[in-house]
C-alpha cells in the first residue's frame, strides 16, 4: 500500500495543535522578560551608583537615575596605580586554577557516581549529599581554614573550599 502525501502530512502535528503555540510563546516571552529584568536592576543600581557623585549618593542614597552625574569613582580607580590590575590578576588566578583543580578532582567522582557496578556508590552519595544540603556555615568554614588548615591570606583559602564542592 502507497501512502499519499496528503495522507502523510495529516499524521503530523502542527504546531497549532502541539503545546508550542502562540499563546504559550507569549506567556513564557513576558514571564522570562519579567525576570530578565529583575535579575539586571541590581547592576543597573551599581552602574548608576558608580556614576553618582559621592555627595549625591550620601545625601539622596542609591538612585535608578542619579541626580548628578560624576566620574569621580572611575578617576580615583585609574589613579590608584596598581590597585585594579591586582585584582584582576587575582581574580583570574583564582577563577582559573579554581576551574582547573575542580574538574580534575570532581570528574573521577562523577565518573565514578555514574557507574552502577561501583560498589560504594550509595555510601559515597549520601557522603557528599548531606554536606551540599547542611552547610556548615561561615564561621566554622572560618575557623577550619584559619585555625586548624592555616590558609589566612593564601590563595588556597579561596581556591580550596571551591575545589571538591558538591
Amino acid at each position: 500500500m502507497k501512502m499519499t502525501a496528503s495522507k502523510a502530512t495529516k499524521e503530523y502535528i502542527t504546531p497549532t495543535v502541539s503545546a508550542y503555540n502562540k499563546k504559550a510563546n507569549a506567556i513564557a516571552l513576558i514571564i522570562f522578560s519579567i525576570i530578565i529584568i529583575l535579575a539586571f536592576m541590581p547592576v543597573l543600581l551599581v552602574i548608576m551608583a558608580s556614576v553618582s557623585s559621592e555627595q549625591s549618593l550620601t545625601e539622596y542614597g542609591y538612585r535608578f537615575w542619579p541626580k548628578e552625574f560624576s566620574l569621580e569613582s572611575f578617576k580615583y580607580l585609574f589613579r590608584s596605580g596598581t590597585t585594579l590590575p591586582r585584582a584582576v590578576l587575582n581574580s583570574l588566578i583564582i577563577t582559573v586554577s579554581g576551574t582547573v583543580l575542580g574538574l580534575i578532582f570532581m570528574c573521577p567522582c562523577a565518573y565514578a557516581l555514574s557507574r552502577k557496578e561501583f560498589k560504594h556508590r550509595k555510601a559515597l552519595l549520601v557522603y557528599l549529599l548531606i554536606p551540599m544540603l547542611f552547610s556548615g556555615g561561615l564561621v566554622s568554614t572560618y575557623m577550619v581554614n584559619t585555625q586548624i588548615l592555616h590558609l589566612k591570606n593564601t590563595y588556597l583559602a579561596l581556591i580550596l573550599p571551591g575545589m571538591c564542592s558538591t
